[in-house]
């Protein structure tokens, strides 16, 4: 599969996270690659909003901020976000995503 895909933002339909928190607009899944990308999306989280604690045992995630602050918990420890932080989550640990003000990200997931 050697296909270039191109999407805007502005045509692409948010929907519900697999984590019933915010909402998403997919850019890209793993059908659509030959890599072992899950998903790489565009997240938005309201103020207040919380990923509760959960574990990707066969995944690594990672996260840029686009807009807002967030605290991101990971294997007990705060790492606190804002616009243009990136940050990597390893496979196998516990995390949890909290919105401090409504926030905005591109994450994506690699399968390992």
């Amino acid at each position: 599969m050697k296909e270039v895909i191109h999407k805007n933002l502005k045509s692409i339909v948010a929907e519900s996270t697999s984590h019933a928190i915010g909402e998403k607009r997919i850019l890209l899944n793993g059908s659509e690659c030959e890599s072992m990308l899950t998903q790489a999306a565009i997240g938005s989280l309201l103020e207040g909003e919380f990923v509760d604690n959960h574990v990707h045992p066969t995944m690594e995630e990672f996260y840029f901020f686009l807009k807002g602050e967030a605290k991101i918990t990971i294997n007990n420890v705060d790492h606190f976000c804002e616009k243009d932080t990136f940050i990597k989550i390893p496979k196998d640990s516990i995390h949890s995503l909290q919105a401090i003000t409504a926030i905005d990200f591109i994450y994506w997931g690699i399968a390992i």
